[in-house]
Parts: structure tokens; sequence; C-alpha cells
């Protein structure tokens, strides 16, 4: 991974974390109707604009970002499935915040090594 595209995955990873705080946080699908709230899937899609960016030029690039923050959120996560970690019963906000906010730390390139990259 590239210097350049972690610091977008640290942001990203940051940026969902923020969603949370600001929206609320969701389990059962990617967001409240009513609320707004988000599960951690719908943060990452809120943080990259996927929704916004549909059927335009930037979609692609939007949807390579929710991937990488989704694929590196599963490694992080030993393999979960991202909306079945999200969505079991023990799981509380804070943890997801949490997750977020140690993905955006890691993947943070002052805090990376060679090895990492």
């Amino acid at each position: 991974m590239t210097i350049e595209k972690s610091a977008q995955l640290s942001a990203d990873a940051d940026a969902a974390a923020d969603v949370i705080e600001r929206q609320g946080w969701y389990q059962g699908s990617l967001q409240h109707p009513v609320t707004g709230a988000v599960c951690a899937a719908g943060a990452v899609r809120v943080a990259v604009d996927l929704q916004v960016k549909y059927g335009t030029p930037d979609w692609q690039e939007a949807a390579d970002r929710y991937n990488a923050v989704v694929d590196a959120l599963r490694a992080q996560l030993g393999g979960w499935s991202v909306p079945r970690w999200n969505d079991s019963a023990e799981r509380n906000a804070d943890e997801v915040i949490g997750a977020f906010r140690d993905l955006a730390t890691k993947h943070r390139p002052d805090e990376m090594t060679e090895t990492h990259l």
C-alpha cells in the first residue's frame, strides 16, 4: 500500500468514526430511515460519499475507498464480516468507533514502518 493510500484509508476510517459520533450508531441495516444513525458499513459509505457520487465520474474512487476501509476493518477484526460484527448483540457504539479509530491510527503514515507499506 502506498503512503498516499494509507493516509486516505486512515482519514476515511477517522471520518467513519466521526459519522457515528455525529449521527448515531445503528444495527440491522445501513442507516435508520428516521434518525439517520448508521452501522459500521453505513458510516464508511457516508464518510466516502459513496451514495452522493453514484453515477458520477468520482463514483469508482469512492467505491475503492469504501472497499479499502471495509477490507482493512475486516482484517483487523480477524476476518469477521463487518455487518455481522456490527450487528452482534454484544456490540456497542464505543467498540465500533474504537475499531475505526484503531484502524486510522494503524494506517496513519507517521505511525507506520516500511514493513507495513
